[in-house]
């Protein structure tokens, strides 16, 4: 629903502003800036405040805490940087005391709720946010309720186009805990938190970071981040500057298109453990890269160069039949010649295959497994149905017996919630990666098993990815990378088969990114000219 508001700039104009409360992002605890101009010009709405206006921010107590300044920078850095980004998107104003504690662990600026909305209401009353309050509907439980939203008015407005401050200026995750511990499990595709079992658990926990396994873990860390901060990472042919994706809704029990922001501040990447266990999950969370398609990813490029995806092959079924002895498999869900189910051909059946095991891996009783790979194979209305949506439960079973029958050692890990465990094996190995490409100080991007490294160290992450399994697991993991490169084709020459390479260099073709766009370019150069 958008709102229209009237309300004077402060410069003698009068605009109207539109807040779409669909359209907003998460505000952010840990955001800060050290560009001066910024800095002045916070200062400045500072010093505007009445004397009233800011004890009653401050308080009068000789115990004041955090500053009453450092709460304006908060929520001004956030506003300037969402406004150069997308003026049209708001942002979430929560104003719930319970939200956050002053003194917990995963409050690193010692935020105080209770001061953060004296701050909020003290720039409304002076006109430079405009808002539209919290929607709750008491008589329908399936409403879908929202918290405040905010954007910068008019004044506000005209006093950024004043300063030269970039949105590479704001880092909206100073000083934030790159390490997080929790009870909870994480939602693969789109990094939120959720209990597996149901009940009520602790969001967060606190941890020593002085403990020496953990100090190494944060270590490896703050060097990565480090890098990526320093790293232009883009999806090159988009014209605006994120990726709709639907998603269904639980509460309303329909399907919502939202945006996933793709710019420079969605590249900070935070290692989660689960279910209060340091040998739980512990992947790598937080980058765009995460939440869109390979079909987008296969056009990402790091510092202007495009990029290859490598990912290890059936690697959480393979950790398991190394685990049990056993040599891996160059194909674990290939289960031979004949289709099991007549009506699936058999490269759909190979994909029906993989998905039964891995939800299977992951959950911890069959018939939730069935259900969630129906859900998944659902797609939205308006969209093309999925052949594979109608799977019965039968043939579910039949594919099922039918991998037990070609892997029979795996049978034990079905439907016994062994995901948890793999997960920690796999980002143990996509650490060793992490450490390994960030002391050579080349970035690369991490999508859980498998990563993206800009296509010019193809032979070195083949290389690394051979050296990591070794080390890890004992033996070396093959790999598949998610399109033909020109390295790929000259390989074939040998073969002296010229219909054979010709095939080769015209999927190289057909795969190869497509080119920039002027967003693209324009935003590569901003960046650079930052960074010099």
């Amino acid at each position: 629903m958008e709102m229209p508001i009237d309300q004077s700039s402060g410069c003698g104009s009068l605009s109207t502003i539109q807040i779409d409360r669909s359209n907003s992002v998460e505000f952010s605890f840990h955001a800060s800036t050290k560009n001066t101009e910024l800095k002045e010009l916070i200062q400045s709405i500072w010093d505007n405040f009445s004397y009233d206006e800011q004890l009653d921010i401050d308080g009068t107590s000789n115990n004041k805490g955090v500053l009453g300044i450092h709460y304006l920078e908060l929520v001004v850095v956030q506003m300037l940087h969402q406004w150069v980004m997308d003026p049209t998107v708001c942002i979430a104003s929560i104003r719930n005391n319970n939200v956050i504690k002053v003194r917990d662990f995963y409050n690193t600026k010692m935020v105080d709720m209770r001061k953060l909305v004296r701050v909020w209401n003290v720039l409304e009353h002076n006109e430079y946010i405009i808002v539209a309050n919290h929607s709750y509907d008491r008589e329908n439980p399936n409403a879908q309720n929202t918290t405040t939203r905010v954007m910068p008015s008019a004044k506000l407005q005209d006093m950024f186009t004043n300063i030269s401050t970039t949105e590479f200026d704001v880092d909206l995750n100073a000083d934030s805990k790159q390490l997080h511990l929790t009870e909870y499990d994480v939602e693969v595709s789109t990094g939120s938190l959720y209990s597996k079992n149901k009940q009520r658990a602790k969001t967060y926990i606190k941890y020593n970071e002085d403990t020496p396994h953990i100090a190494e873990k944060l270590k490896v860390l703050k060097e990565y981040n480090r890098l990526l901060s320093q790293t232009h990472i883009d999806i090159a042919n988009l014209e605006e500057p994120h990726v709709l994706r639907k998603r269904y809704n639980k509460i309303t029990k329909t399907y919502d298109e939202t945006k996933i922001a793709i710019n420079q501040s969605k590249k900070f990447v935070r290692r989660v453990f689960s279910r209060n266990s340091w040998k739980a999950n512990g992947r790598f969370y937080g980058g765009f890269w995460q939440l869109v398609g390979s079909d987008y990813r296969q056009h990402i490029r790091i510092n202007g160069e495009t990029t290859v995806e490598l990912d290890y092959k059936s690697l959480h079924p393979n950790l398991l039949l190394i685990q049990e002895g056993l040599e891996p498999s160059t194909d674990v869900y290939g289960l031979g010649d004949t289709p099991i189910v007549d009506r699936y051909d058999l490269d759909t059946q190979r994909s029906i295959v993989k998905l039964v095991v891995l939800m299977l891996l992951n959950a911890d009783d069959i018939d939730k497994a069935y259900n969630a790979l129906i859900a998944k194979f659902t797609t939205p209305p308006g969209e093309p149905i999925d052949i594979r949506a109608d799977l019965t439960r039968e043939e579910f079973d039949s594919y099922l017996d039918a991998f037990i029958m070609h892997h029979p050692s795996l049978e034990k890990y079905m439907g016994k919630d062994e995901g948890i465990k793999l997960m920690y094996q796999d980002s143990l190995i996509v650490e060793e990666l992490i450490q390994s490409f960030t002391a050579k100080e080349i970035p690369i991007l991490c999508v859980h098993d498998s990563i993206i490294v800009q296509e010019k160290y193809l032979d070195l992450a083949r290389e690394e990815m051979k050296k990591a399994t070794v080390k890890l697991l004992g033996v070396e993991l093959d790999f598949d990378q998610n399109r033909v490169t020109k390295d790929l084709v000259d390989g074939t020459r040998g073969f002296n088969d010229t219909e054979f390479t010709a095939s080769y260099w015209e999927t190289f073709i057909q795969q190869y990114p497509s080119g920039v766009t002027t967003r693209y370019q324009d935003n590569l150069d901003k960046f650079n000219e930052w960074r010099r």
